[in-house]
């Protein structure tokens, strides 16, 4: 799962935010616009039997630091993870993409 999937997330993420500025009006609704985007994308790379949760965090990038940090209860035999980051001269992005199995 996590090839595609983080090749999916990857591409969405750049193909949006690339020459984008921050702006803390719109912010928001492009986290929301990415979420629900890469959700359509991966769901059409056909893994049926998974539950997914996609989480993106769009910020301003002014010189500090960040951590993002998640936990989840877990099957490490089925379910998986991808993960993404990108940033350019004003905006950072953090994507995640939760997969979990269910029968």
């Amino acid at each position: 799962m996590r090839g595609p999937v983080q090749k999916v997330l990857s591409d969405t993420i750049k193909e949006r935010l690339q020459g984008t500025t921050y702006d803390p009006l719109k912010s928001a609704q492009i986290a929301k616009e990415l979420a629900d985007t890469v959700k359509e994308r991966v769901k059409n790379l056909g893994y049926e039997r998974y539950k997914l949760v996609v989480q993106v965090t769009v910020g301003e990038k002014t010189g500090q630091a960040l951590r993002l940090a998640s936990r989840c209860l877990w099957d490490t035999a089925t379910d998986n993870f991808a993960s993404d980051f990108y940033e350019n001269s004003s905006v950072f992005c953090v994507g995640m993409v939760f997969g979990l199995y269910y029968e």
